[in-house]
């Protein structure tokens, strides 16, 4: 049997187009039953008044010419060839025109009203030669365009006579002939609930569309650094901008510009609403990059072309690059549409029924306004409600899909900090057992080291002087003794510090302190700092421990001091380093002399580059000695420093 296979594209937009039809009937069924005129036209049709006259006049006073003198308009209104052209042109002056026409109230009616629906630019209302209301906003030459908007009159019985009353109405154009869109009398309870309509589809509907649109620009402007700049979200807080402008364009009622300049004006937002919405399809429907400068070209080209057919005096100009704007505008919406259809189905079926809402409608205007047909509403005030929910509608959805994404992407840098600090952990762990592993095999070593050079070469060269012969009493009493300190200062060297410099300069005092008083020297103690050093490691400690018993030995050995001091103070010209002194009173030596001899000068020095620091040795003969050394802070500080210092490298 014979099957006809359909593409997959042609499935996607038959669906599509199924869809649209369901929008479509919605919408305009919708339209039709809420936004039509509250009153049939057999009602109002009575009210109208058909017999209306006009004539220039100088000034802006009316005249009280016979009607028979004044030309009648047809049907009531001014002629006007469309809604799009402009009939006017650059410099154009005319007068100030009267209308006039009678009104014969009915008793039967009630209280009775004037309605006005249009009367451009502005105008003022006389009842039997009398003002009977000022004008709104400013009129004469120029004057402002606030007879755009609807007016009702209430006419009391004691302001209207029996038979025959005689309405004249001043109206100014700038540089036009004033547009009138008819004269309806009748009960004031009918005639306001057309003023009502009326102010709510030329007033009520683009003010929400303003405000809604507005909102959504908002929100989607706010989405921007959230997607990463995206350029959707750039092309839609554009297109509800551009919509929100061409809303306030239809309340523009307070200038006073030439007719010829505010409706080019006009015709400008409305084609650059167009070029917004050309650039909200294309990244809509994720076109290629390529189509942005042919947008921005056409909708620069059109915005020349209504500025050259201003100035020109062309007031046809604008109806033709209207209507070209909306058809490529169309053709170009229908081309999107089908490359959804071939590479993204899901967002045609989504998208395609509210937008195809706007392209009808528009269509639907242009349509009229081309040929001149009366319309029963105009759906161009009410499409963006339909745009901007459905807009609105996809943005939380991509919203709940971006938060999504931020979600997973959070999880899973928060999983990758988890397992980053964990291998951190173990290293810091590893880190320590070998930092603990080379302490211990640095302090077997200073250990080898320090028994060989100190108890060791003390107990040979007294082994050597036996060997030789009878080794005086006194003789071996300082070589043994020698080797006893060496002893006490390797096992003092052994004990924990902590990480408080104070407790090891404590330690150091209360082990030497008794040592010196046997041997009659006196140990003097002074501190000046205000806080307690801490931070120090334990080998920091322990070379500023040695540094000290090696300092308190040579001078045992060699000075024969009475007094030693040892000061604690912090240094003016480092902020953070100390300054630990170490003087005594003994003989003093001639440091040129000493500078080379003896291995306890060099090991202080060798101790104090251990810890980033320096020693000053001071001496003279009979001047005692003085050991300056300069404290760094601790290890840690100085890192944390340098990490702040140059946060790139720590990076």
């Amino acid at each position: 049997m014979f099957r006809l296979t359909i593409a997959a594209p042609w499935t996607h937009l038959c669906r599509a187009l199924c869809w649209a039809l369901v929008a479509q009937i919605v919408f305009w069924g919708l339209l039709f039953t809420f936004a039509r005129k509250p009153l049939p036209s057999e009602t109002t049709e009575p009210y109208r008044v058909r017999e209306v006259y006009m004539r220039a006049v100088d000034g802006l006073t009316p005249q009280a010419f016979p009607l028979n003198q004044m030309t009648l308009l047809p049907d009531g209104m001014t002629p006007m060839p469309d809604d799009f052209a402009n009939v006017c042109v650059r410099g154009a002056t005319f007068p100030a025109y009267q209308i006039s026409f009678l009104l014969r109230p009915q008793p039967d009616r009630g209280f009775e009203a004037l309605f006005l629906p249009v009367i451009r630019d502005n105008y003022a209302v006389y009842l039997n030669g009398h003002l009977l209301t000022m004008p709104r906003g400013q009129l004469g030459f120029p004057s402002s365009h606030d007879g755009s908007r609807p007016q009702l009159l209430s006419l009391t019985p004691d302001m209207l006579r029996s038979g025959e009353n005689r309405v004249d109405i001043l109206a100014v154009a700038n540089g036009c002939q004033p547009h009138m869109k008819g004269v309806l009398f009748g009960p004031e309870t009918d005639l306001r609930q057309l003023q009502d309509h009326r102010l709510m589809t030329t007033f009520g509907m683009p003010l929400i569309t303003v405000i809604a649109a507005t909102l959504l620009s908002m929100i989607a402007a706010a989405l921007l650094p959230i997607s990463g700049y995206n350029r959707l979200f750039l092309s839609v807080a554009l297109f509800m901008a551009a919509l929100a402008v061409r809303g306030a364009s239809f309340m523009w009622y307070g200038s006073v510009l030439p007719d010829a300049l505010h409706d080019t004006l006009l015709s400008i937002i409305s084609g650059l609403t167009m070029g917004a919405t050309a650039y909200f399809l294309k990244n809509w429907t994720s076109a290629p990059d390529r189509h942005t400068p042919i947008i921005i070209g056409v909708t620069l080209a059109d915005v020349a072309l209504l500025l050259i057919g201003w100035a020109a005096k062309q007031s046809g100009l604008p109806t033709v690059t209207e209507t070209v704007l909306i058809l490529v505008c169309s053709a170009y919406f229908l081309r999107r549409m089908w490359a959804l259809a071939k590479s993204q189905p899901q967002l045609l079926l989504r998208s395609f029924p509210f937008l195809s809402i706007g392209l009808v409608t528009t269509l639907y205007d242009l349509y009229h306004g081309l040929f001149g047909l009366a319309r029963p509403l105009t759906a161009g005030l009410y499409f963006p409600f339909v745009i901007i929910a459905g807009i609105a509608i996809d943005l939380v959805t991509r919203g709940f899909e971006l938060y999504g994404t931020a979600e997973e992407q959070r999880d899973d840098l928060a999983r990758q900090v988890r397992d980053r600090e964990a291998e951190i952990r173990d290293s810091y762990a590893r880190l320590q057992e070998q930092e603990q592993l080379n302490a211990v095999n640095a302090e077997r070593q200073r250990l080898i080291r320090d028994m060989h050079d100190g108890v060791g070469g003390h107990l040979v060269s007294l082994l050597m002087q036996l060997k030789l012969g009878p080794v005086p009493a006194e003789t071996m009493r300082i070589n043994i003794q020698a080797a006893v300190d060496d002893l006490r200062l390797i096992i003092d060297s052994m004990d924990s510090m902590g990480d408080s410099l104070e407790v090891g300069l404590a330690i150091f005092r209360e082990r030497m302190r008794p040592r010196l008083q046997v041997v009659g020297v006196e140990l003097n103690w002074r501190n000046a700092l205000e806080a307690e050093p801490r931070g120090y490691r334990p080998n920091e400690i322990l070379n500023i421990y040695r540094i000290l018993q090696e300092g308190v030995t040579n001078a045992l050995k060699h000075a024969q001091p009475k007094t030693i001091d040892l000061n604690l103070r912090a240094d003016p010209d480092q902020p953070g380093w100390l300054i630990l002194t170490l003087s005594d009173d003994g003989v003093g030596f001639a440091t040129d002399e000493r500078a080379s001899a003896g291995r306890g000068l060099s090991h202080l020095r060798r101790r104090a580059q251990m810890i980033g620091g320096r020693i000053d040795i001071v001496s003279a003969p009979g001047s005692g000695t003085t050991i300056r050394l300069y404290v760094p802070p601790p290890a840690s500080e100085r890192a944390l420093s340098d990490a702040i210092s140059s946060p790139s490298s720590s990076l």
